[in-house]
């Protein structure tokens, strides 16, 4: 597992911990909303926020966005 802290103004805020996650199923993402971001199944990401129904992930092309928690799976590492 990896740490990320997340700090601002140079003082830590927040600790949470990253980990990867695999695509399920593929998602388009809605093109009206630009939050959104489109996987492929077996995709592998880092899961930055899982604390919804819609968890921010980092794909590996570097995108930042949300898909579906139902979608994806968490890797044990």
């Amino acid at each position: 597992l990896n740490q990320s802290t997340v700090s601002g103004k140079g003082a830590e805020t927040t600790t949470s911990i990253v980990y990867k996650a695999r695509a399920l199923y593929p998602y388009d993402a809605n093109p009206d909303d630009p939050n959104e971001v489109s996987i492929t199944k077996e995709e592998v990401m880092l899961v930055i926020d899982d604390s919804g129904k819609w968890w921010q992930v980092k794909k590996e092309d570097g995108s930042v966005g949300i898909a579906p928690s139902n979608y994806l799976a968490r890797i044990s590492s």
